[in-house]
């Protein structure tokens, strides 16, 4: 919420109102699907699987949640995603990025990386969504 906020308040500084609706993934979706939101902050972690075909084919491959529906991106993810061919997927990948990006279908705000740090005298648990429950931490 709150880098949703900053961005708001950047919107408003250069004159674009925007309000605010925080909601729940599932409901933001339904009002994706339904043509509803003009535009979304999202966050998709891939349990850090950092390749293209983990997220971007889900808003740009004519899925549910693609507002786009660009058939030459389309094309371009279905390449990349059906071939095992590391310099056929890259082509395709790079091409279909660079289309989003020249369209500005989606704006990559920036890269949220996942360190953790652990000694014997922490008790610590790693979850599969990458977030440290930081209140669950001890010392031995």
């Amino acid at each position: 919420r709150h880098q949703t906020e900053a961005l708001i308040g950047y919107l408003q500084a250069v004159g674009i109102k925007a309000n605010l609706s925080f909601l729940q993934y599932a409901a933001m979706r339904e009002q994706i699907r339904a043509n509803k939101a003009a535009l979304t902050h999202q966050t998709w972690g891939s349990f850090s699987v950092n390749d293209v075909s983990a997220a971007t084919p889900n808003y740009f491959a004519f899925e549910a949640e693609d507002v786009t529906r660009d058939p030459e991106v389309r094309e371009l993810l279905a390449k990349g995603g059906s071939s095992v061919d590391p310099e056929v997927r890259k082509a395709a990948y790079k091409a279909a990025l660079k289309m989003i990006a020249d369209k500005a279908y989606a704006v990559p705000l920036y890269s949220l990386p996942v360190y953790y740090a652990a000694t014997a005298d922490l008790v610590f648990k790693a979850y599969p969504d990458e977030l440290p429950r930081f209140w669950e931490m001890s010392w031995r």
